[in-house]
């Protein structure tokens, strides 16, 4: 009845504020998972909700028995992008926000006992990031750990017009393959 859609919407404002501040006190309510396995513990894997309320300044006009700027309806709005490997990309949500649209109910009733229906919405839109410039990207391979000048072995080996000699003083055998690893690895100890 109209006294009750009256009061409804005196007091609706301040039911609206009291859940506002309840909702600051839950974790939950202020951000959402990135993935849908987020990890409650990992903050990293949660994004902020932007909340737009808009001010609070709704009334009762008792000349036209209208509910002036009454929270009707909250819209949740995710954005999403393709992350991860090229050829398997997975949604990731990058950014959430809700807005609470404001609606002037007007009481038309036939008798003071007669009720009316108001429709109150909760609308959910995804959009996705398109990749304007998505390109495969291959990293370059990774050094190798040590480089070495092309001259390292010059006195055991001399190049000369596309063949390969020993020197004078080489080694040969087993023995002389122990030597050379050491020669070796002496010599790089050496540059570093």
């Amino acid at each position: 009845d109209m006294a009750y859609f009256s009061s409804f919407c005196t007091i609706h404002k301040h039911v609206f504020i009291r859940q506002q501040q309840q909702q600051k006190t839950q974790h939950n309510a202020t951000v959402v998972g990135a993935f849908g396995n987020a990890d409650p513990l990992d903050a990293s894997q949660w994004v902020d909700i932007h909340i737009s309320k808009g001010s609070l300044s709704q009334s009762w006009d008792a000349r036209t028995r209208t509910c002036v700027g009454l929270f009707a309806n909250v819209e949740h709005r995710f954005l999403t992008a393709d992350v991860g490997g090229y050829d398997n990309p997975q949604r990731k949500i990058v950014a959430a926000q809700v807005l609470y649209g404001k609606e002037d109910w007007t009481f038309r009733p036939r008798t003071r006992r007669t009720t009316q229906t108001f429709v109150v919405a909760n609308t959910v839109t995804w959009v996705h990031l398109e990749d304007q410039a998505l390109e495969a990207y291959t990293p370059p391979a990774p050094p190798v750990l040590l480089e070495v000048p092309y001259d390292v072995f010059y006195p055991f080996y001399i190049e000369s017009g596309g063949r390969r000699r020993q020197a004078a003083f080489a080694f040969g055998g087993a023995g002389g393959l122990a030597v050379w690893v050491g020669v070796a690895a002496n010599l790089v100890w050496s540059l570093l």
